[in-house]
């Protein structure tokens, strides 16, 4: 398994290492040693996770190394989840976002209140967030409406809700865009059937590390570079001894 932390902005790989054993057992701790790697800088950095990582020890590297955090919260951290809903009772949603695409009306709402770290159960934690969203099938606009809510908690002052609920929304589109570049192109790394784990480790941590160099800007496809580096392998070659990742 491979731990990735990724750039909000495009999905871009900044930093990565090798996590081996149970899911839950190696990714949280794999997942710890790479934020305290001193090679990690995190000073002004908005750090998002997974519920998974809503650990003390975890969060407490991120903010003694400078950083912020914001981190899910479910029935696997079920006191900072009662802490999150408690703080939030009487606080208004408001609208995020609407959205007709994928043939789904979305409508997302969010709701912001400040929180103590005695209250949350996480040190640092001033914040507790909700996010709602609820959406409905075009093709079907007469069946029920499904809604969602989740619940995070964030180190950020609760009057700083734009860039939280920000936040919220690039840490969920952020897999997506960081597999999109890895499937839809040239890779298509869904397709690979590697018989050995240690061949499929070393491609994905390829992968990742071209990922880290190669200029691409967001929304433009990878498929243009590999043209490129294909007609001009000097160039590639340069790239992979001489350019410094993109961070």
């Amino acid at each position: 398994m491979i731990i990735t932390l990724c750039r909000h902005e495009d999905g871009r790989p900044a930093a990565m290492t090798v996590a081996r054993g149970k899911k839950e057992d190696c990714e949280v701790s794999a997942g710890r040693a790479l934020l305290a790697d001193p090679q990690v800088e995190l000073v002004d950095a908005l750090v998002t996770a997974d519920p998974l990582h809503n650990k003390e020890a975890t969060l407490r590297v991120i903010v003694d190394k400078g950083g912020d955090c914001l981190v899910g919260t479910k029935e696997n951290t079920s006191k900072r989840l009662s802490g999150a809903r408690q703080a939030l009772q009487g606080h208004p949603l408001f609208c995020l976002s609407q959205e007709g695409d994928h043939g789904r009306l979305d409508l997302r709402r969010a709701a912001v209140a400040a929180i103590t770290p005695v209250n949350a159960g996480l040190p640092g934690a001033r914040s507790a967030l909700c996010v709602q969203r609820d959406w409905s099938e075009k093709k079907d606009p007469l069946a029920a409406q499904k809604s969602h809510t989740r619940h995070f908690l964030s180190s950020l002052d609760a009057k700083e809700k734009k860039r939280s609920t920000r936040a919220v929304r690039e840490h969920w589109s952020v897999e997506n865009r960081h597999h999109h570049q890895r499937d839809a192109s040239a890779w298509q790394e869904d397709r690979h059937r590697q018989r050995k784990p240690n061949a499929a480790l070393n491609l994905a941590l390829t992968r990742n590390v071209l990922l880290a160099l190669i200029p691409f800007e967001q929304g433009q496809p990878l498929a243009r570079f590999f043209e490129h580096y294909h007609r001009y392998p000097s160039q590639a070659l340069h790239l992979i001894l001489q350019a410094r990742p993109v961070l």
